[in-house]
């Protein structure tokens, strides 16, 4: 019996460590962070912004979404909409900023462990274009921050959605 004590107070000092120390180590980490992405397509700009500008035209190619809503608001009122995800997670965006070949979308949903922004720039280089997506991102819980900054990266999600583009252009 007491060497079961043992084991069971070995195994729930570890689990907690597991849990203390990056939630510590992430207290000192800073809650903002920016990554940028920059891919280059062989498709012109014009093809490009049909694909990426209205966010119902991304749900047949990028690869998380299964459907989008847009959300009702009022007259001059930023364009609002829900995405929902294959994994049945949901999140609330608002387009801060619209001119052509550029945008601004903004996490709109509150009680979420982070938030921020995409800044969508498309380009045009030589007779296809660039896309350039930041990301101005801030994660709120400290055991959040430790995972992402060490084992995720800030720029995944940007990566996945480059390359879920790509294979809808054909390249």
């Amino acid at each position: 019996m007491n060497l079961f004590l043992k084991i069971v107070g070995v195994v729930v000092a570890a689990i907690l460590l597991m849990i203390l120390i990056p939630t510590v180590w992430g207290m000192f980490l800073p809650e903002r962070h920016a990554a940028t992405v920059i891919e280059e397509f062989d498709a012109p700009v014009d093809e490009v912004w049909e694909l990426i500008s209205e966010p119902e035209a991304r749900v047949p190619w990028y690869g998380y979404l299964s459907r989008v809503e847009r959300l009702p608001g009022a007259p001059g009122q930023s364009l609002r909409w829900k995405e929902f995800y294959v994994d049945g997670q949901s999140m609330v965006f608002e387009l801060t900023e619209d001119e052509l070949y550029r945008q601004k979308i903004r996490i709109a949903q509150e009680n979420l462990p982070f938030g921020g922004t995409w800044a969508i720039d498309l380009d045009p280089a030589g007779t296809g274009s660039r896309l350039t997506i930041t990301e101005d991102g801030e994660i709120y819980n400290p055991f959040f921050r430790f995972v992402f900054r060490y084992f995720v990266d800030y720029d995944k999600t940007i990566r996945e959605y480059m390359a879920d583009l790509s294979e809808q252009l054909g390249e």
